[in-house]
């Protein structure tokens, strides 16, 4: 019941189902019940785990509740002009971080595996929004689209400045051709009574 919304905390995205031993239980039977140990999970995330023990402090996926990534904006997305438009998700390593740090977070992302999910989350979003985005760009063109894409990337960056919504609105507000025209590409037909 910890997690907000009852979302996984290693993801974000899917509903707690389990509970995670953050060091495994079978190579650390000592913490078996140790509070700090004891991740809300979704079953896929848990399942991505594992009981891998990592041999070195790079291959450490990261602790929900005791990692501090900061408030530095590090998830990015790439918006890459095609039909439908084209998004993908990476790590910009923030100021703050050492190298450490670094390769955990990258560690954490590819085990989980973020970008796939991130991807598969964002278009949806994308065909969500396709509809509104038509309307908004026929009545104001491409300041209109980057206008509200900024506000919905503010209204993102203040509950979390790292979702995939938020760096999924900075991508798309950041990009000329989106703006300019890739909106329009999102989906090319729309229900008769819409």
């Amino acid at each position: 019941m910890a997690p907000e919304f009852g979302l996984c905390p290693l993801c974000g995205q899917r509903i707690v189902a389990t509970i995670d031993h953050y060091l495994p239980q079978s190579r650390f039977p000592a913490l078996n019940l140790t509070p700090a140990n004891l991740i809300p999970a979704c079953s896929d995330c848990n399942k991505r785990k594992l009981a891998s023990v990592p041999t070195r402090a790079e291959d450490q996926t990261l602790h929900p509740y005791f990692d501090d990534l900061g408030n530095e904006r590090w998830l990015i997305a790439d918006i890459q002009p095609s039909t439908p438009p084209t998004v993908s998700f990476h790590i910009r390593a923030a100021g703050a971080w050492d190298e450490v740090l670094t390769a955990r977070v990258r560690k954490h992302f590819s085990v989980m595996g973020l970008a796939e999910l991130y991807v598969a989350q964002a278009a949806s979003e994308l065909a969500d929004m396709s509809y509104g985005l038509e309307i908004l760009g026929a009545a104001a063109g491409p300041d209109g689209i980057r206008q509200h894409l900024e506000i919905q990337f503010q209204s993102c960056q203040a509950r979390d400045s790292n979702s995939w919504r938020t760096a999924l609105h900075e991508g798309l507000r950041d990009s000329d051709w989106f703006c300019g025209e890739g909106y329009r590409l999102i989906r090319t037909h729309y229900p008769e009574n819409v």
